[in-house]
């Protein structure tokens, strides 16, 4: 019989985690499926085991160019349904019925409008006890809905005929096409949380440390919002493959700041601070949703949230904006480069812990 949904998972040399992935994915039941897996970059011995895994779980095999909007614009040319759904091969299923229910989903909601597009809420696999304080407040953020609160990690429901209208993923950047098409998505249409949570790997988190990486992850949305591609061609390879993470050093991205300032000129520099207080005000709402985190755990939505919905998100004002972008300029150029470079001192001293 025919599938009734196509899985595109674009890998780069991880044949483990598409082992894992495979195994996971001949659990689902209830459903008929075809994947797609697309391999990106040039041939290697990981290569090889990764086709040996396709073959073996009968998975249609694609090579592309590094990049996952490529690979997975390659991916859905070679879909042969009307149901996409793109997924990292890191991803795991926590229940054997979430394809068949993120599908039934998807259909429901189509009676209505074909305009819609489904995620998963996340679930980090750790072993690492630090980290699940932090990881769980994430877990929260991914069961909403905002913008900037999906990403590619939380896979992708969407009906071909949409997906084409709205031209697929981006491939002008090797990474960030999972924030474009989400903001594509909700300016053309809706975007609602799957049932059952994705269980995915914390190993970036784990290799490059948490304050690291996400303090990298606003570098890089900040830059996408404000439209500086001098930090893109400026700065250190701001993404790397979850294979080949290790413990950030962020001394070279202060240091493309200063870099910046001078590149930019003082009137655009300006101009990217203001836009880059507008991009903080925008994300205000994640403060009022961890302080539901931290006294309101049980609830999705609490007490903060709410309050910041009936009576901050409304309010306007270029002036909050400025006063947000001096904030985030000293926060950026002077604050964090110092505590970071002080904290790397006490570590060599053997005063501080990682």
């Amino acid at each position: 019989m025919s599938p009734q949904l196509s899985i595109i998972v674009p890998v780069l040399n991880d044949g483990l985690a598409l082992e894992k992935f495979s195994k996971s994915l001949g659990k689902q039941t209830g459903l008929r499926f075809e994947t797609i897996v697309v391999n990106g970059g040039v041939d290697t011995p990981e290569s090889d085991k990764i086709r040996d895994i396709c073959t073996r779980s009968h998975f249609l095999y694609l090579t592309s160019a590094r990049g996952r909007g490529k690979q997975m614009n390659l991916g859905r040319r070679h879909a042969k349904t009307d149901t996409l759904l793109f997924l990292h091969a890191d991803s795991e299923f926590s229940s054997t019925r979430q394809l068949k229910d993120a599908h039934q989903a998807l259909r429901a909601r189509a009676k209505n409008s074909t305009k819609i597009a489904g995620h998963f809420s996340l679930h980090f696999q750790t072993v690492d006890t630090r980290l699940h304080f932090a990881l769980r407040f994430l877990e929260k953020k991914s069961k909403l809905n905002r913008k900037n609160a999906t990403n590619g990690d939380q896979g992708l429901l969407i009906g071909t005929s949409f997906f084409d209208d709205i031209g697929g993923f981006s491939e002008s950047l090797p990474f960030l096409e999972d924030q474009i098409i989400g903001q594509t998505i909700r300016e053309r249409g809706e975007m609602f949380t799957l049932p059952h949570p994705i269980l995915t790997s914390a190993r970036r988190f784990e290799e490059e440390g948490f304050v690291r990486r996400y303090y990298l992850m606003m570098i890089i949305m900040g830059a996408y919002r404000t439209q500086t591609q001098e930090l893109f061609d400026l700065a250190p390879p701001l993404y790397i493959n979850q294979d080949e993470a290790q413990k950030l050093d962020m001394g070279p991205f202060f240091d493309t700041f200063k870099d910046l300032h001078r590149t930019l000129g003082l009137a655009s520099s300006i101009q990217m601070w203001r836009e880059l207080g507008a991009f903080v005000r925008e994300n205000a709402w994640q403060a009022f949703l961890f302080g539901d985190y931290l006294f309101f755990e049980d609830k999705d939505i609490g007490p903060f949230m709410t309050f910041f919905e009936d009576h901050v998100e409304d309010l306007d004002g270029k002036l909050i904006n400025d006063i947000l972008a001096i904030i985030a300029y000293i926060t950026v150029t002077k604050s964090a480069p110092f505590i970071y470079r002080s904290l790397r001192q006490f570590r060599k001293l053997g005063l501080a812990g990682d």
